[in-house]
């Protein structure tokens, strides 16, 4: 979980230098901080679930961010 938590946000990272929106890396920061606080301290699924919706959320935003930087 830890690697792929970490190549999430290194993907995110080497995207936010390509178009230099940073929103989409911190939201993806604070989600990865989410679920590792989720699943290691607290022990409460309901908020690792909200934290990886986060993440996914972070992805697709940087998606349509890199798509709208391609095309305008």
């Amino acid at each position: 979980m830890y690697v792929f938590l970490a190549l999430s946000v290194i993907g995110l990272s080497r995207s936010c230098a390509r178009h230099r929106k940073p929103y989409p890396l911190v939201l993806g920061v604070l989600s990865a901080i989410g679920l590792l606080t989720g699943i290691l301290f607290l022990s409460q699924t309901p908020f690792a679930y909200v934290s990886l919706a986060g993440l996914i959320g972070a992805s697709v935003w940087d998606l349509m961010t890199k798509r709208s930087c391609a095309v305008g």
